[in-house]
């Protein structure tokens, strides 16, 4: 359970990250997160937010984008629904559904 806890807090650190300079993974899911190996008593030491292919570095007055961007089995309904969506909320959906 504490290793569980340390792993939620890094991706959620990772993410908080990101979003404070307003860059959208816009592919968080669990292929994506690297666990470092064990070392010592440590179960995990590091964890690293990988594969930035369809990431998006927003701007501060435009933070919304059009058009499907991630994998369909992890991204949250306004991302396909066709509308205009905040890329950085919708990626909490995907870390909601990994802590989950």
């Amino acid at each position: 359970e504490t290793t569980a806890v340390a792993i939620i807090q890094q991706l959620v650190d990772g993410v908080a990250f990101l979003h404070r300079y307003l860059i959208a993974h816009c592919d968080l899911k669990p292929d994506n997160i690297v666990l470092s190996a064990l070392t010592g008593e440590k179960v995990c030491q590091w964890l690293y937010i990988i594969d930035f292919g369809l990431a998006r570095q927003l701007n501060t007055g435009d933070t919304r984008i059009r058009g499907f961007r991630g994998n369909k089995e992890w991204v949250g309904p306004e991302v396909t629904d066709g509308a205009s969506y905040n890329p950085i909320l919708a990626d909490l959906w995907p870390v909601g559904k990994m802590i989950k």
